[in-house]
């Protein structure tokens, strides 16, 4: 019988340190733990930027600009900034399209016009109301 150079012996089971002993039991690495399959960053990143633009801040900004230009007494100034940042946001969209990014854009853009619009109107009644009396 061939001997190994060292022997141990774990309940019963001997492991030895030569590999040519046939009687010998073989042991395998333990297999690897399952693939976790994750999406990659980017396309995470590109579900996001249907919600937040980040990659297109103009068309983010016009987008806050025309909701917060819905707030009295500093809507005039905001919704000029929305239809501005809205045709910033545009044309960056049409260099570089994101996802998220028109539509935000757009948003801004809309949200803007309406609310000098609806400033132009109540500015307008109020003057006609005041040229009556």
């Amino acid at each position: 019988p061939k001997y190994s150079i060292l022997t141990r012996n774990y309940c019963g089971i001997t492991d030895s340190m030569n590999p040519q002993d046939p009687n010998q039991q073989q042991y395998q690495q333990p297999a690897p733990p399952p693939q976790q399959y994750y999406q990659p960053y980017q396309s995470q990143d590109d579900t996001m930027q249907k919600f937040i633009p980040t990659k297109n801040m103009p068309s983010l900004w016009a987008y806050y600009m025309g909701v917060f230009g819905l707030i009295p007494f500093v809507g005039l100034p905001l919704s000029i900034a929305a239809i501005v940042l809205g045709f910033m946001g545009l044309k960056k969209f049409k260099a570089t399209p994101t996802p998220g990014a028109k539509g935000h854009a757009l948003a801004g853009l809309i949200l803007g016009i309406f609310e000098i619009t609806v400033f132009v109107l109540f500015l307008g009644l109020i003057l006609l109301g005041s040229m009556s009396n």
